[in-house]
């Protein structure tokens, strides 16, 4: 891992002092709970601006779903559906072209589907845009680069990115906020470094309703070329009680497309051919190799709510060969922690469902331990939400788009 692009500030995660000894002898970077993780190291790098946070409302996690929100035609319809996929009801986006990553859905699902608080982000030339329902509510110069949310409140997370005042480097910024302060709000995250990434978040840590830290990654900037999985490498953490940042290692990995289980009690992450699994709890490690065909490498996990049943995309070839033939093909898996593969699907399988060729195809999300939404795209990029259940296994059309997020009772 290049260490010249961190340089990024030292942090403390809540109620846990991280000491400032060289890298490997610091302590666990892991949330307070998990302290004691043994495997896992806080490595200090250099210090960069960062500023900390009061602590807003409480805004407790949902692990409840009751429903999904599916973005279509073209980014200007918002159709919600309960887990069963039956239509719950739609909304009108404004037409400014749509991205699934840019949504969040907060509010409960009881009152109705209008009731519920649309926040969209918006790329509008060199500036964002962030609407609240149908009003806009900020525009700040430069590219997004990542939004998350709190599952069923209204408090997010973005990345911004712009060039530096010189022209030479990327400043990296995050904000943090609801439709109701991000109007006034001030990056809780700056960083200021080389062209060839920035900073953007994943996952906003809770405790006790109130927002304790941002999990953030360096995503890369101005690749080009057949890119398949989010080019992401690297793991932070940013204490929003003190504004300062450190890197999560793991001995022996390189952590890239990190990602967590909607507990947030596991993290998930590509390294050296394989799909990894780390218990931010208890320390424990499991490894699933990728295929020796896959030489496009595997990515995409999403790991069910019960933490046992994982999926991710394994993929060869490229829409791009030599040849001028292109040879590529996805591989959808599916595992259980602690055992390995019980299940792969080809493409075919999901063709004979679907009655046209998949140009693509993507694990997106789990309902429930046993049912999981796939992403399939046609060849000309149209692209379809399946539900797999794994007792049939019989794949099932769910809706035209891409899935926004869950909605809750």
């Amino acid at each position: 891992m290049n260490r010249i692009l961190h340089t990024i500030s030292i942090l403390t995660l809540a109620g846990l002092l991280v000491s400032c000894a060289p890298a490997g002898d610091a302590t666990p970077a892991v949330p307070p709970e998990s302290a004691a993780t043994p495997p896992a190291a806080a490595t200090p790098v250099e210090a960069a601006t960062a500023t900390a946070t009061s602590a807003p409302p409480s805004y407790p996690e949902r692990d409840d779903p009751a429903g999904m929100t599916v973005v279509q035609d073209k980014g200007t319809t918002l159709a919600f559906y309960d887990l069963r996929g039956g239509l719950l009801g739609s909304r009108a986006l404004p037409p400014t072209g749509g991205s699934s990553s840019r949504l969040h859905i907060s509010g409960t699902a009881a009152d109705g589907v209008e009731a519920l608080d649309v926040l969209r982000f918006v790329q509008d030339g060199h500036a964002v845009a962030i609407f609240s329902g149908q009003a806009e509510i900020l525009r700040l110069e430069g590219s997004l680069n990542g939004v998350v949310g709190v599952p069923g409140q209204p408090l997010v997370a973005f990345g911004l990115l712009n060039p530096s005042a010189d022209g030479g480097q990327l400043v990296s910024q995050i904000y943090l906020g609801t439709p109701q302060t991000l109007a006034g709000a001030q990056p809780v995250f700056e960083h200021t470094g080389s062209f060839g990434g920035a900073f953007g978040p994943l996952r906003i840590e809770i405790e006790a309703g109130q927002p304790v830290g941002i999990w953030y990654t360096l995503r890369a900037y101005g690749i080009g070329g057949h890119i398949i999985y989010d080019p992401t490498n690297g793991l932070y953490f940013l204490d929003l009680a003190t504004g300062l940042g450190v890197e999560f290692t793991i001995p022996d990995s390189d952590i890239h497309q990190a990602a967590f289980s909607p507990d947030g009690s596991w993290l998930s992450y590509v390294s050296m051919g394989s799909i990894e699994f780390f218990n931010l709890q208890d320390g424990s490690t499991f490894s699933i190799p990728q295929l020796p065909e896959s030489d496009r490498g595997g990515g995409d996990v999403t790991i069910a709510p019960g933490n046992q049943y994982v999926a991710w995309k394994e993929a060869h070839g490229s829409f791009l060969a030599a040849d001028g033939e292109p040879d590529y093909y996805a591989l959808l898996r599916v595992g259980v922690i602690d055992q390995g593969p019980v299940h792969d699907f080809a493409e075919a399988f999901f063709e004979q469902a679907a009655g046209y060729v998949v140009n693509d195809m993507s694990p997106v999300a789990w309902l429930d331990d046993q049912t999981l939404l796939v992403s399939l795209s046609n060849e000309y990029g149209a692209r379809q939400l399946w539900m797999l259940d794994l007792s049939g296994p019989t794949p099932r059309l769910l809706a035209d788009g891409d899935l926004a997020g869950f909605i809750y009772p």
